[in-house]
């Protein structure tokens, strides 16, 4: 009886079930389910797509704004072009000038070089000019051997011959000497530039050209000058956007500044660069996004690097030593190792030790955290939240304790040569109150805060009664176990190296001493808005 109770309740059931569709029916089901989650995905993706389009368009009106001032006006790029131009034109007149009083071509000029230049006569000269809107430095630079092939425009310009292949290719070459190259580079011949960035360019002087003649008669001429604009194409045009976005929130977070142990514009060109070159096809926007949450989460010192290391040298080209953590202690001591494109290899970020870095990454995740709730947050506000992403920090509510480092000159002469000093050692206060054994850690800031005050003497015109100073400041967090810290013995490293400064008079001086939170002076704050 159970049996035929069982058997009726199952056989209920599959009365119950609809028949099996045909195989084409399904077959027809099957493709409507597919066509149904394709369209889906079209329109999540154009619907991704807008976004992103209308978030990327919300960040270039941004960067051009008057506050940002990232990108460069038209008109500023037309006179930059048109000074570049002139000083293309200057320079041949001044080398044909410089032809009439040269010996004839191939003969022997007389040793021109420094005493101290240890170069021997297969030295190629290149002299390098960097321009600004309202100064003038000059530095030289020397290449040795042959250039390689497929080497950049400034390496094939230069001269390759060298002594008795040099006199007979000179007496062999008949015609004038070649005219000097005047070749851009670094983030002018990018295009990255921002509108008061300095032009950097490389000046290829022809063989009757010396040392002397430049660093005489050019430079004078040179220094007469002023550059004011300009953009040469070069690079990616999404990188050429992300990178001086980079650029100035690094800047605005106090992030920026090689000589103080944090990333210069090399560091964070080559970061950008990685990002884009793994995602060619991602908007502006988006890889803005992608940059903040790849380097708030890199496992450093895992380096970065934008090809495979190339550890031997091109044809023609001397053997130079690379970076190598393996085989290099010093190497495998570097704690953000961001390294070169080109040969030799080298870690461009050696300068960064571990308060520098802990600074970094604790503001590129706090950018990571805001870039995602801008990227995912539909809404037209979002496009408002750019500003927040680029305007001042809070670093100066962040710690309880500040160090803060005075220095001070009491004319402008003296106060340009100490702060010089003192900027260049900075690194070493910073490493120094880095003490894990005494519960110290320091965070760094990198800015400078320049003012003026008067004296407190009497007497004396208005010029004399104002000395210059400039106060630097480092968060200092002490452990919760730490009951009194002495900080002398972890700045004497520090104050040993600018007491000795031989060029020290009794008007340059410098201060230390910690500040609370509440007792910060109120300049620093005006600068966090």
């Amino acid at each position: 009886m159970d049996d035929v109770i069982h058997n009726r309740s199952r056989n209920r059931k599959q009365e119950r079930r609809p028949p099996p569709a045909p195989f084409d029916e399904r077959q027809g089901q099957q493709r409507e389910r597919q066509q149904h989650q394709q369209s889906q995905k079209k329109k999540n993706k154009s619907s991704k797509d807008d976004n992103d389009d209308r978030l990327s368009e919300s960040l270039r009106e941004l960067c051009a704004s008057s506050r940002l001032r990232l990108v460069e006006s038209a008109s500023g790029t037309l006179r930059r072009r048109r000074v570049m131009r002139d000083l293309g034109a200057m320079l041949s007149a001044w080398s044909e000038s410089l032809l009439d009083l040269a010996p004839p071509h191939g003969a022997d000029r007389g040793d021109t070089r420094a005493p101290d230049d240890d170069v021997d006569d297969a030295t190629n000269t290149v002299t390098t000019t960097t321009t600004t809107k309202t100064k003038t430095t000059t530095k030289t630079t020397t290449t040795i051997g042959e250039a390689p092939a497929g080497a950049t425009t400034k390496m094939t310009a230069s001269r390759n011959t060298t002594g008795a292949a040099a006199a007979a290719a000179a007496d062999d070459d008949a015609g004038p000497p070649p005219p000097p190259a005047l070749l851009s580079f670094g983030s002018y011949r990018l295009g990255v530039h921002a509108p008061d960035a300095d032009v950097d360019c490389l000046v290829l002087a022809p063989p009757h050209c010396t040392r002397d003649d430049f660093f005489g008669g050019w430079v004078e001429r040179l220094g007469k000058m002023m550059v004011d604009g300009g953009r040469i194409s070069g690079l990616h045009p999404v990188a050429r956007q992300v990178w001086p976005e980079g650029e100035a929130w690094a800047a605005n977070h106090g992030l920026y500044a090689n000589v103080l142990g944090f990333l210069g514009g090399v560091n964070w060109a080559i970061l950008v660069c990685w990002v884009c070159e793994r995602n060619p096809n991602e908007s502006p926007s988006r890889l803005l996004q992608i940059f903040f949450r790849t380097f708030a989460n890199w496992k450093w010192p895992d380096p970065v690097s934008l090809s495979k290391q190339q550890n031997n040298p091109p044809v023609g080209v001397q053997l130079f030593p690379t970076w190598d953590p393996v085989k290099n202690y010093r190497d495998s001591k570097h704690v953000m190792p961001i390294i070169t494109p080109c040969y030799p290899p080298m870690n461009s970020s050696y300068n960064v030790g571990e308060p520098q870095l802990r600074r970094i990454r604790d503001e590129l995740l706090r950018a990571s955290k805001l870039c995602d709730y801008i990227m995912n947050d539909k809404s037209s506000s979002s496009c408002s939240c750019w500003d927040a992403l680029f305007k001042g920090n809070d670093f100066f509510k962040q710690h309880a304790n500040y160090l803060q480092v005075e220095i001070i000159g009491s004319n402008e002469d003296e106060f340009r040569s100490w702060f010089g000093l003192c900027e260049s050692r900075m690194r070493l206060l910073i490493l120094g109150l880095e003490s894990p054994v005494d519960g110290v850690q320091a965070y760094p800031y990198a800015k400078f805060f320049h003012r003026q005050e008067k004296k407190d003497v009497e007497g004396g015109n208005d010029a004399e009664n104002i000395k210059y100073v400039t106060s630097h400041f480092v968060g200092v967090r002490f452990a919760h176990t730490a009951k009194r810290v002495d900080l002398g013995p972890l700045v004497m490293d520090f104050l040993q190296v600018v007491n000795s400064f031989e060029g020290r008079s009794s008007g340059m001086d410098l201060t230390m001493h910690i500040v609370t939170k509440k007792d910060l002076p109120s300049y620093v704050f005006a600068d966090s808005n």
